[in-house]
């Protein structure tokens, strides 16, 4: 990736049923699908994202200040069945 070049496109996160997904920095929130809910992370992410985040700094020679000055958003599905709409009428 280059420097400047998009993260990602006008439909992060579309299809997504589980898990999820730490983003570093600012984003437009038009890109994200409507049923993904925004959030800042909690204890417990900021816990799992520092456990990722130090093999990356020992793999790539960064510095986990220089990681960390920019806030991290958490992006999961906003219910525990974003798409049942699609499959079965509620």
């Amino acid at each position: 990736m280059k420097r400047g070049e998009k993260l990602f496109g006008t439909h992060c996160a579309s299809g997504m049923h589980g898990g999820k997904i730490f983003v570093r920095g600012s984003f437009p929130k038009e890109n994200i699908s409507p049923n993904i809910k925004v959030t800042a992370l909690t204890d417990a992410d900021r816990q799992e994202l520092e456990g990722y985040l130090k093999k990356y700094c020992k793999y790539f020679g960064v510095s986990m200040d220089e990681i960390m000055k920019k806030s991290f958003k958490k992006l999961a599905p906003a219910t525990s069945r974003p798409y049942a709409n699609l499959y079965t009428p509620n």
